[in-house]
């Protein structure tokens, strides 16, 4: 008997959010193409918006191949200015005490 009562109150709030989402706003059904034609803030907001995460993933790995190439570069521009016959120094400085 207590599974037929739960199983109607389902179906109740079923079929109350389904007349609440019939009666939505239409904002509530439009989607940014059909407004497309409009010129307005929203279209432009979209658009930048749109555009600027796009650029995004290419700023990252962009910024991240930048670095990698620049640390090379000191790294060669260290190792020549050391002379072919000079050992290699430590990365980190020995102290002795």
């Amino acid at each position: 008997m207590r599974g037929r009562a739960s199983r109607s109150v389902a179906l109740a709030t079923a079929g109350a959010l389904l007349a609440l989402a019939s009666l939505a706003s239409r904002a509530a059904h439009a989607c940014y193409v059909c407004t497309s034609g409009r010129e307005d803030e929203t279209g432009r907001a979209f658009l930048v918006g749109s555009v600027l995460l796009s650029l995004l993933p290419f700023a990252l790995f962009g910024g991240i191949a930048l670095f990698v190439w620049s640390r090379a570069r000191a790294a060669a521009r260290e190792a020549s200015a050391a002379g072919p016959d000079s050992p290699p120094r430590p990365a980190h400085p020995v102290h002795e005490t």
